[in-house]
């Protein structure tokens, strides 16, 4: 029995080792872009109020009308909560990871009874967290694949 969960704790690692991963990089992602649409904007703002104090109407109108449209996208797109979502997400599953981790290594070499019901409770909570996470996209998992088989979720004792 403790064979079988050992081998699900690892199964459990190593989803949430993926998931917290790519949650990380589609955090990455997100600030970035929530910077690349908030920048312009902020600066485009203030040239559009400086050309029109200075009666640069065509100008003005311009420059407020890109700045309606960043800002109309960014909006939409509300990058600075995406973000967040999933830099929560990617914590909760590096946490997961973690109990695991330990439950796998430490606790399931006693004899006692709660072992069952700690994995289980990883389990539905691995479960939990597939569902209420937002989707990670296509190019975050590439990324946190790459990274991930370059070594970067690695730990230094694990090497050895």
């Amino acid at each position: 029995m403790k064979e079988d969960i050992s081998r699900e704790l690892e199964r459990i690692e190593e989803d949430a080792k993926y998931s917290s991963k790519g949650h990380f990089e589609a955090a990455s992602t997100w600030r970035h872009c929530n910077y690349w649409l908030g920048v312009p904007s902020a600066i485009g703002a203030g040239v559009a109020g400086v050309a029109a104090f200075n009666d640069l109407v065509l100008v003005s109108g311009i420059v407020a009308i890109f700045v309606a449209a960043l800002t109309s996208v960014s909006t939409f797109l509300d990058p600075s909560a995406r973000a967040n979502e999933h830099r929560v997400s990617g914590t909760s599953f590096l946490a997961l990871k973690n109990q695991a981790r330990i439950l796998r290594t430490i606790d399931l070499k006693s004899d006692d009874a709660k072992v069952t019901q700690q994995f289980r409770e990883l389990a539905e909570r691995r479960d939990t967290l597939n569902s209420e996470s937002p989707e990670i996209p296509p190019m975050a998992y590439r990324r946190a694949k790459a990274g991930i088989e370059r070594g970067e979720a690695a730990h230094i004792v694990d090497e050895g």
